[in-house]
């Protein structure tokens, strides 16, 4: 008969075969998934954020290299899209819409939706729990975390890239309405990142007092060069490159790097 010293060695061994089976058909299976992943994010091109009251927000890419497409024409914050390319990719199941007292979940009449790739998610209101918002996808009511939500109301600030300026040549002036300075470091606004995107000109209705001062970057003395149009407010200032949009960023900020 074997020693049980034997019978022990011969169970590890078993128990190692086994344990290293085990993690690789785990492996084998995650880099399935991963695949799979992949392989669906590459076919997502174009993302549509709808939310009533608000123009939709467009994004047309793959990989890094997404843009904005509407309502304005700009980078786009891949960082922000990503985490919308893995909803897309996920796998939903559900329950049918007849089975669901849809007013109570809000899907009776959606106020916001997102359309990933050819996946559109109509987003209801939150579960008792508040931490999954009800979702219309794929024909079955489920559930998507509430930062879904979140993320698609912070509007076209949330997915723009808020990089001012790319490139700058050498010689920038600044032009006030009393003088005109050139910039000692112009190469200085490319870390300028703005506080978010707003339409240009700017809707002042609700600020019947404002007065902006026009100011203008311009690579001469004349602002027939303009690289940018700039509406100076008291606590603000909106800089236009192109575009009907505008960035908009704190005097504070702004005043330190224009500092010599």
């Amino acid at each position: 008969m074997r020693s049980h010293a034997a019978k022990r060695s011969q169970l590890t061994i078993g128990l190692c075969v086994l344990f290293a089976a085990l993690i690789g058909l785990i492996a084998w299976m995650e880099l399935g998934d991963q695949q799979a992943t992949q392989a669906i994010n590459e076919n997502i091109n174009s993302i549509v954020i709808k939310r009533r009251g608000h123009p939709n927000i467009e994004l047309a890419g793959a990989d890094a290299n997404w843009k904005m497409v509407a309502p304005y024409s700009l980078g786009a914050n891949a960082q922000r899209i990503n985490p919308l390319l893995s909803l897309g990719s996920a796998a939903f199941d559900g329950y049918n819409t007849n089975d669901v007292d849809l007013p109570a979940t809000g899907l009776a009449t959606p106020t916001a939706s997102v359309i990933i790739g050819s996946r559109e998610f109509q987003l209801g209101n939150t579960d008792a729990g508040g931490e999954r918002r009800y979702t219309l996808v794929d024909g079955k009511v489920s559930f998507v975390p509430s930062w879904v939500w979140s993320l698609i109301h912070g509007g076209v600030s949330a997915f723009a890239d808020l990089s001012v300026f790319t490139e700058l040549p050498d010689d920038v002036y600044l032009i006030q309405p009393s003088n005109t300075t050139q910039l000692a470091q112009p190469q200085k606004l490319l870390d300028l990142q703005a506080d978010k995107v707003t339409a240009w000109p700017e809707d002042l209705s609700a600020d019947a007092n404002a007065n902006p001062e026009e100011w203008t970057l311009s690579t001469t003395k004349q602002p027939d060069a303009a690289i940018a149009q700039m509406l100076r407010y008291q606590d603000r200032t909106l800089i236009r490159t192109k575009g009907n949009f505008a960035y908009a960023i704190s005097n504070t900020r702004l005043d330190a790097l224009l500092a010599p």
